[in-house]
């Protein structure tokens, strides 16, 4: 959810995904711009999001797992299951 702007993806879940895979997958399939990086302590830090930079204008990317907010430092660390849905807001 950025702005006015609303977009949606569903597919499957194989065993140990992650919230960082699921995003890779829909940024493949959705033709998604996605740029993030690992950081010296191997946490995922998300810099960019199609045209949105994170952290600049006072906006940033807060992420959901069933309408609980996820660290965005550890997408690469928390496992989803079938029929989990993940938001993406940019506030």
């Amino acid at each position: 959810n950025f702005d006015n702007l609303k977009r949606s993806f569903e597919g499957e879940v194989v065993e140990t995904m992650t919230i960082l895979d699921a995003l890779n997958v829909a940024m493949a399939v959705g033709k998604i711009k996605l740029n993030y990086a690992l950081d010296d302590n191997n946490q995922v830090v998300v810099m960019e999001i199609n045209d949105h930079l994170n952290r600049v204008g006072g906006k940033h990317f807060a992420f959901f797992l069933n309408d609980k907010q996820i660290d965005s430092k550890d997408l690469d660390k928390v496992s989803i299951k079938a029929g989990d849905n993940i938001v993406i807001k940019y506030e």
